[in-house]
């Protein structure tokens, strides 16, 4: 009998990443997950509160954002990078200790806060008549 059994190589080396990447954190009041990406856009390493350990309300402490931020550090020091951009949305408790973090790792070059602010909304409903 034949071995069907393909020898596919895995791939193990990582590649040093060319340019400046930029982190993403996205800290909602539930959760905060931080999203590295190359130059081209590409996804390189995703980490969250929940993907940290933490379970229900736990994932949006801090102390979870803090250890998201870890593991993207831990990553992206596979692939040899020194300068990163960080891009903050949202309000959530977990964005400042997550860029703290970073900072402390790679050489931050700018932060950038993309957060939606409304400048007046929709208009009210027309008031009833009494």
């Amino acid at each position: 009998m034949k071995n069907t059994k393909k020898n596919y190589k895995s791939n193990s080396k990582k590649q040093k990443i060319e340019g400046v990447v930029k982190i993403y954190i996205i800290s909602s009041f539930n959760n905060t997950i931080i999203t590295a990406c190359r130059p081209s856009g590409e996804p390189v390493a995703t980490a969250s509160g929940g993907s940290a350990g933490f379970k229900n309300t736990r994932e949006s402490t801090p102390f979870a954002a803090q250890s998201a931020a870890d593991i993207i550090c831990s990553k992206l020091k596979d692939f040899k990078v020194s300068d990163v951009v960080v891009i903050m949305k949202g309000m959530g408790a977990g964005r400042d200790s997550g860029l703290k973090t970073i900072a402390n790792s790679f050489n931050v070059l700018e932060i950038h806060d993309a957060t939606p602010i409304m400048h007046n909304g929709t208009r009210l409903k027309k008031r009833r008549r009494s």
